[in-house]
């Protein structure tokens, strides 16, 4: 009776915790359209009354990032949260080929990678713009398009490839109905978390540092250190924002720990796993204007932000 009662308890937790996984989701994709609409309105009004071309290289990063954020929702929403959500109440089980299931997880997992990359590529930006001022050809909006953000997409599907076809870790998760990297054995958790978070998230801390030093060595008029300043404070706001998703992922590293001591995983692990990588999809789409100054001043014009931030 009380394996029962426990049962049907740990049931009823992984369905709520699935259920705000999917309502984090549908907000996460609900603020990146808002946000696309609002830039696609705002570049046309400049360009149609103002005759001003407003494509530059931060808007583009801008578009960028919201893009893989949208994409991100949204796999894990078709790939994870919906389905998993018809199985635990309307009681519907669709089953597809397991190869469709698994090129599923390998791009949710892929994109996971790029979002933080293009973060990355945004302080690789600022980087630029105070460390190698005179390199004009490497703040060409062109370069970006056409090289450094294709490049970024394509360095890091590549590298996740590793997992599928070197590891073959991605399989159908027990007792659930969706394919994923399988926790054991844990090198390719390992791998996976290198190339998605530790290697782009040191190469913005290191940017930072570099910054950091210019602005106390450097002897610009005040025009270009307030340029400086304003670079090292998106950088600086980058860094916070990716230590509170680490923050983010804590109940799910305790979990994990626990199965690694174990040496056995629930599925309650994998429902809080992709509950921390929904609310890091809402975490990158709410404080992505305050990292991106051209998107908050489109949200400023819109009355969406106040005034005064």
């Amino acid at each position: 009776m009380n394996n029962t009662t426990n049962t049907s308890v740990t049931l009823h937790i992984n369905s709520i915790i699935n259920v705000v996984s999917l309502f984090m989701d549908c907000v996460a994709l609900l603020t990146c359209m808002i946000y696309l609409c609002i830039i696609i309105v705002r570049v046309i009004q400049l360009k149609v009354y103002r005759r001003r071309r407003y494509f530059n290289i931060s808007l583009i990063l801008s578009i960028n990032i919201i893009s893989d954020i949208f994409v991100k929702a949204l796999l894990q929403t078709t790939h994870v949260s919906y389905p998993t959500f018809a199985r635990d109440f309307l009681m519907v089980d669709k089953s597809a080929d397991k190869t469709i299931y698994q090129m599923r997880a390998y791009m949710l997992w892929s994109i996971n990678g790029v979002v933080y990359w293009s973060y990355t590529l945004v302080a690789f930006y600022r980087f630029v713009r105070v460390i190698y001022p005179t390199k004009v050809w490497l703040q060409r909006s062109f370069i970006y398009v056409y090289v450094l953000i294709p490049g970024e997409h394509l360095a890091v599907f590549s590298a996740m490839l590793v997992i599928p076809f070197v590891f073959e870790s991605i399989r159908i998760f027990p007792g659930e109905v969706y394919c994923t990297v399988i926790p054991l054995p844990c090198y390719s958790i390992v791998y996976a978390s290198f190339v998605m978070f530790n290697i782009p998230f040191n190469i913005v801390c290191i940017f930072y540092y570099l910054i950091t030093r210019r602005l106390r060595q450097t002897t610009a008029v005040r025009r270009e250190q307030d340029l400086y300043r304003r670079d090292f404070i998106v950088i600086r706001r980058m860094i916070v924002n990716m230590i509170l998703l680490i923050i983010a992922i804590i109940p799910y590293g305790i979990v994990a720990l626990k199965g690694y001591i174990e040496h056995n995983f629930y599925s309650l692990t994998e429902r809080i796993e992709w509950l921390s990588s929904s609310l890091s999809s809402c975490l990158f789409a709410f404080t992505l204007p305050f990292i991106t100054p051209k998107l908050r001043e489109f949200l400023k014009q819109n009355r969406i932000m106040p005034a005064n931030n």
